[in-house]
C-alpha cells in the first residue's frame, strides 16, 4: 500500500520502471533472509519464547507488576533493546559490515526496509531471544512489539510527501520520517544517529537525536558504488568492503 502511495504523493519523482527494479533488488534479498532465517531457527523461536515465559525466566518475572505493568514496561524494554542492537550495528565492525548494506541504498523507499543482510538478520533474531529471556515480557508483548515495529519501519522508509508539521507531530512519541531519513544520510555523523526502532525517546535520552533539516539529505554511502547495489553485490558487501578503511 505505501508502494502505491509513493507514487501518488511522492518525496521526489520516480519512474515506474526504476522504482521496479529498485523494489526487485531489494525484494530479492528479503526473500533470501526468510529462508535463512527459517532454515536456522523454524519454529524454534516461537517455541523458545513460549518456555522462557513458562519458567518464567527474565527481570520481569521476579517483580510485583501487575500482568498490564509487565506487558507494557517489557514493550518499553524491548524497544530500547532495539535501540541499543541498531547502535551496536553502527559501532561494531562486524556487525556494521553486515547493517551497512542497509544504508548503501541511494534511493531510499519503503523497499529498503527489506534490505538488509541475511546474516545481520540472524543476528539481531539472536539479540532479540536473548532480550527476551533477560527481561522476560510476556510472550503476547514480543509478538505486538514486532506487528509495531515492522508497520512504523515501513512507514518511517517510505518514500512519501510528507508534511512538516504531520512529521513534527509524530516525532515527540515515535520515530517520524523525516527523522529516520537523517539516519540514511550519506554524510557518516548523520548516519550515526536517530537509531530509534518505534519511540523517539532513547534517541533523545541517549544523546543521539538529531533533527530533520526542511529538505531530505542524500542517501547512500558513497564509498560503495553500483557494484554494491545488485542482489549479488548487497550479499557479498560484507566480503568485499572489509577492507575499506573510510566505510
Amino acid at each position: 500500500m505505501l508502494w502505491i502511495l509513493e507514487a501518488l504523493a511522492p518525496r521526489e519523482r520516480r519512474s515506474w520502471r526504476h522504482r521496479a527494479r529498485h523494489g526487485a533488488r531489494n525484494a530479492t534479498v528479503w526473500l533470501i533472509s526468510i529462508v535463512v532465517v527459517s532454515v536456522l531457527f523454524g519454529t524454534a523461536f516461537a517455541q523458545a519464547t513460549v518456555w522462557l515465559e513458562r519458567n518464567q525466566v527474565g527481570l520481569l518475572h521476579a517483580t510485583a507488576l501487575s500482568p498490564w505493568l509487565r506487558a507494557i514496561a517489557g514493550f518499553l524494554l524491548l524497544d530500547f533493546s532495539a535501540y541499543v542492537i541498531h547502535r551496536l550495528s553502527h559501532s561494531v565492525r562486524m556487525l556494521w559490515l553486515l547493517h551497512c548494506v542497509h544504508h548503501s541504498d541511494a534511493d531510499v523507499d519503503v523497499t529498503t526496509n527489506l534490505r538488509h543482510h541475511p546474516l545481520h538478520v540472524v543476528c539481531t533474531m539472536l539479540w532479540k531471544i536473548v532480550g527476551f529471556a533477560a527481561i522476560g515480557p510476556p510472550a503476547f508483548v514480543l509478538l505486538l512489539h514486532e506487528l509495531v515495529v515492522i508497520t512504523i519501519a515501513h512507514l518511517h522508509h517510505s518514500a512519501l510527501a510528507w508534511p512538516t508539521w504531520i512529521d513534527r507531530a509524530l516525532s515527540w512519541l515515535i520515530v517520524s520520517p523525516r527523522a529516520h531519513w537523517v539516519h540514511h544520510s550519506c554524510v557518516r555523523p548523520e548516519t550515526d544517529a536517530n537509531f530509534g526502532a518505534t519511540l523517539s525517546w532513547w534517541d533523545r535520552l541517549g544523546g543521539t537525536y538529531l533533527p530533520p533539516a526542511t529538505t531530505p539529505p542524500r542517501f547512500g554511502l558513497a564509498v560503495l558504488d553500483a557494484r554494491y547495489d545488485s542482489a549479488t553485490g548487497m550479499l557479498w558487501t560484507p566480503v568485499r568492503a572489509r577492507k575499506l578503511a573510510e566505510l
